[in-house]
């Protein structure tokens, strides 16, 4: 998390996936129509690939992937599987994990790809005021 990305956007929604998970590749048109939604009221998306392969096989599957679904949002990768700081610090334990953090980095909604509905609205009440 970036406090100068908190200085032009009002919230961050990060998507913890990989490029092995299922339901993480599905959610991915949905998590595309939360950026096309709300980017212009102040969303910034971050995908955070947390991948199992090793080495140039890493960047290689997730680089793929998003060609392949056209992600049109920033993906970073996060460090090796079991080790990543990022996961540690937010305490996932299932992917996808998405959260939503406000402008100084607090955690305002938490969830997966079951409570993206939920997620949708809050975004609409946080950013929109509606």
């Amino acid at each position: 998390y970036s406090s100068a990305a908190s200085d032009v956007y009002k919230r961050q929604l990060l998507d913890f996936w990989g490029t092995w998970c299922g339901p993480c590749v599905k959610a991915i048109p949905h998590i595309k129509k939360l950026h096309a939604d709300f980017g212009p009221y102040g969303l910034e998306v971050i995908g955070i690939a947390c991948e199992k392969s090793e080495g140039s096989q890493r960047s290689r599957g997730v680089l793929e992937a998003v060609q392949k679904h056209q992600i049109n949002y920033r993906v970073l990768m996060g460090e090796e599987f079991a080790e990543c700081p990022v996961q540690r610090n937010f305490k996932i334990e299932a992917f996808p994990t998405l959260i939503l953090l406000d402008k100084s980095g607090q955690v305002l909604w938490r969830g997966g790809p079951n409570e993206l509905a939920q997620l949708n609205a809050v975004l609409r009440q946080q950013l929109t005021g509606r």
